[in-house]
């Protein structure tokens, strides 16, 4: 994938890039699946946890970010991103243990709700869209790759948002690779399955997460066709309508036919995912 490895195909988050922050020091963005095991993920795709140089967070949902084992990582040296709204909103260091011990390591750092720096050489810059009340997702752009995190395809799509644009950058040289929260396939979908969701759970999907038919319909926003016209990939992540291998081939399928008709050359892929036919 460009360089990047995805830890949990298809299902959650967790970015990995080899020697991104530096030669023998990986770059990782978000954690994973709350059930699993960071190393032993980390090291299917060659890295470790004491490899991380430096360890970018979208939120503090138990998907993406475990207080516990980013402070061990810490104390072997990780520098650790987190948004500071969250941290002193949300479980900062007075609220949370594992969140003393972090910032007792000094490799804290805590990003306000946008801003830009350099990497290893890269630029970095990021910005805070709502992800559901009370807490925030921070999307990362990273060299030219933007990572979504969990905010909702029509949010970072918005061309008329002024965090959008700056991430997109829709006034010239756009990301080359798309990493976006696609969770369910269409807001019918979800509302088929709402009695098993339960009504919080419905709501959330519908205003707070990623909704491919959304990416598929931008596919064609007059607005966004630099954007599109400039990518070489797109990765949709955390799908969450089983079964996930159709799933899967359902947003490629339509997603290609999308580009087809718009005249655009990007592919679609899952990092690490093998479709059951092959």
């Amino acid at each position: 994938m460009m360089q990047w490895h995805q830890l949990h195909a298809l299902s959650h988050s967790g970015f990995l890039r080899r020697d991104g922050a530096g030669t023998g020091c990986d770059l990782l963005l978000d954690m994973g699946t709350a059930d699993g095991d960071l190393d032993s993920a980390l090291r299917r795709h060659g890295s470790a946890t004491a490899r991380i140089g430096h360890l970018f967070v979208t939120h503090f949902d138990g998907d993406h970010y475990h207080a516990d084992v980013a402070a061990a990582m810490a104390r072997d040296g990780t520098i650790v991103y987190l948004a500071r709204k969250e941290w002193e909103h949300g479980g900062g260091s007075a609220a949370n243990e594992s969140h003393r011990q972090l910032a007792d390591t000094g490799n804290l750092r805590l990003l306000d709700s946008a801003g830009a720096m350099t990497l290893a050489g890269m630029a970095v810059a990021w910005a805070t869209f709502r992800h559901r009340p009370n807490c925030g997702n921070l999307a990362y752009r990273v060299a030219d790759h933007l990572f979504s995190g969990d905010t909702a395809v029509t949010t970072l799509l918005d061309s008329q948002s002024p965090e959008a644009r700056t991430l997109l950058r829709l006034d010239g040289d756009p990301p080359r690779v798309l990493c976006i929260n696609t969770a369910q396939r269409s807001r019918d979908d979800i509302l088929d399955i709402s009695d098993e969701l339960g009504p919080a759970r419905t709501q959330n999907y519908l205003e707070n997460h990623g909704i491919a038919q959304d990416l598929i319909d931008a596919v064609g926003d007059p607005e966004l066709r630099e954007l599109f016209a400039g990518l070489k990939t797109i990765v949709p992540h955390h799908l969450r309508r089983p079964p996930l291998d159709e799933t899967a081939e359902w947003i490629r399928s339509r997603l290609l036919t999308a580009r087809d008709e718009q005249g655009f050359t990007f592919s679609v892929e899952y990092p690490g995912w093998r479709p059951a036919l092959e």
